[in-house]
């Protein structure tokens, strides 16, 4: 495997240095305005998928592809004060790390694990990228809205795939910006954007770029055809979710390999194995709903 490189190793952390005062400062509770409005345009786009049944369904296929986690090694990443997930992980795995950049959130964390009585979880405040983060040998990387996070992604899939167990497997869920209205709309936020520095949503080349180091073993895309609820939702909710309801299934039953459905998507979940041989590609990936 190639070394990732040190110099973009930096990069990255510098701008991790920067998010974690961002989150820190509660920065994200204020932003300038063009931030505020495309949070509020996220938050509709949240409250309407979830009543659609998107989010629910994105995490029972992550409980699908985690599998069993009896006897094995977890590392939950980028978790803030713990995902909707990290519970339940943190509870039937046989050693769990929960990891975030922002110190407050992992105290939260901490005190959810201790109040359970989880003495083989931990929380910790750290830079997944920082070279004294020496933890490794995880069966498992559990990584909610994480990865989209890198702008030098090939080398955060090197530093990934280092911290793996031979086989190990990566669950992601991540934004994409593949399909012309979304490429749009991101566009024309991102000079306003107070995030932009970690925010790089996935481009059809970052599957390719996944591919050098995992072999991706499921996929499925959503807000494909849901997307065009969105616009409706703002004159009626109810009618917005009716409707939406038969797109989801629609979305699920053509966005489950990568090609054209799949790009339409805004978001995708998926698996990823860690590849113990040369790579090859991998097309048409099928995903079992």
């Amino acid at each position: 495997m190639i070394q990732a490189s040190a110099h973009q190793r930096d990069e990255l952390r510098k701008v991790n240095e920067e998010q974690r005062r961002f989150y820190e400062s509660q920065a994200i509770d204020r932003g300038n305005l063009a931030t505020r409005v495309w949070r509020g345009l996220r938050g509709k786009m949240h409250r309407t998928r979830n009543a659609i049944g998107v989010g629910e369904h994105v995490y029972k296929l992550h409980r699908q592809w985690l599998g069993d986690l009896s006897g094995k090694k977890v590392l939950d990443l980028g978790c803030y004060q713990g995902n909707f997930l990290s519970l339940s992980i943190a509870e039937t795995a046989e050693s769990y790390l929960g990891v975030d950049l922002s110190r407050p959130a992992i105290d939260r964390l901490r005190a959810k694990l201790e109040a359970k009585g989880l003495k083989h979880a931990q929380a910790r405040a750290v830079d997944f990228l920082d070279p004294n983060f020496t933890e490794s040998g995880f069966d498992v990387i559990y990584a909610y809205a994480v990865a989209h996070h890198f702008r030098y992604f090939e080398t955060f899939l090197k530093i990934l795939a280092a911290k793996l167990a031979p086989a190990g497997i990566v669950v992601t869920f991540d934004p994409m910006k593949t399909s012309l209205p979304t490429r749009m709309a991101r566009t024309a936020y991102r000079p306003f954007q107070s995030d932009k520095d970690w925010e790089w949503p996935f481009t059809k080349s970052t599957f390719a770029e996944i591919q050098k180091e995992f072999e991706i073993v499921a996929v499925q895309g959503v807000m494909g055809y849901v997307k065009w609820c969105l616009p409706l939702s703002f004159l009626s909710e109810d009618l917005a979710t009716r409707t939406g309801r038969s797109l989801f299934a629609r979305d699920l039953r053509e966005a489950s390999m990568i090609g054209p459905s799949l790009w339409r998507c805004m978001q995708v979940a998926m698996c990823w194995r860690k590849r113990t041989a040369q790579p090859g590609i991998t097309h048409n990936v099928a995903v079992q709903n």
